[in-house]
């Protein structure tokens, strides 16, 4: 899978992630369950979130990707 065969959505989640984990989220994320998704975002977590749940940090993460969506959208 590629950059190109993700959605806008999907390639904003991916970036969003790199400020929430020590690596961005690799692009087969988009075929993993939620469950999957969770554990691996908080096996991931950087240091000022090492303490979070998957749940609290995946919702941090899809919140800021609308808002780099939103963002985008207005310029």
């Amino acid at each position: 899978m590629s950059l190109l065969e993700i959605s806008r959505q999907e390639r904003a989640i991916i970036t969003a992630s790199g400020h929430y984990m020590t690596e961005e989220l690799p692009f087969s994320y988009v075929d993993w369950d939620q469950a999957k998704r969770e554990t691996y975002v908080e096996a991931f977590a950087s240091e000022a979130f090492e303490y979070w749940s998957g749940e609290h940090i995946w919702a941090e993460i899809h919140s800021l990707a609308d808002t780099l969506i939103d963002f985008s959208n207005r310029w």
